[in-house]
């Protein structure tokens, strides 16, 4: 019996490690308020430039091209973050656009203020306002990225269609 149980564990593993990764594609709001000044990232520096490969071209992924694949910034579009991994934190995208934010920073996810920001999950259509150094929040939540901006970006996308 425990042989028969040990070989159905191991072809259950087999099978849920052998299968390709889910495919996670969606995309979400942030702003960054560093002494009351909003932050622009539509900059080139921020943004995730990837050739399009042809079909059968690519190469084996990097470590690094794994980190930024989980979350970047496309099109000169400096509020909107395009996921591509499952499991992504906004810490991600801080990492990947080379930008330090304090831990301990006040922020707010759909209007609602939340700890541990930066560990927190990226979820499709999210909107996020982070507060640093003197930063009031007076009217901020008002003007977070939408719902229908964060649309807008997604059918304006450029890069190979991500």
């Amino acid at each position: 019996m425990k042989i028969i149980l040990a070989v159905i564990l191991t072809a259950a593993l087999l099978f849920l490690f052998s299968r390709e990764p889910e495919e996670v594609h969606f995309h979400a709001g942030f702003q960054v308020y560093k002494d009351n000044q909003l932050q622009d990232y539509s900059g080139l520096e921020y943004m995730h430039l990837e050739p399009c490969n042809k079909e059968g071209l690519e190469e084996e992924p990097t470590p690094e091209h794994e980190q930024e694949e989980r979350a970047h910034l496309h099109d000169n579009i400096g509020d909107v973050v395009h996921v591509h991994r499952g499991n992504v934190v906004w810490r991600d995208l801080f990492k990947n656009i080379n930008v330090e934010i304090d831990p301990d920073t006040k922020a707010y996810i759909n209007g609602r203020e939340i700890s541990d920001f930066l560990n927190h999950p990226i979820k499709a259509y999210d909107s996020l306002i982070v507060l640093e150094g003197e930063t009031e929040l007076s009217n901020k939540l008002e003007t977070a990225v939408t719902k229908e901006h964060i649309i807008d970006a997604e059918s304006a996308s450029e890069n190979c269609g991500s």
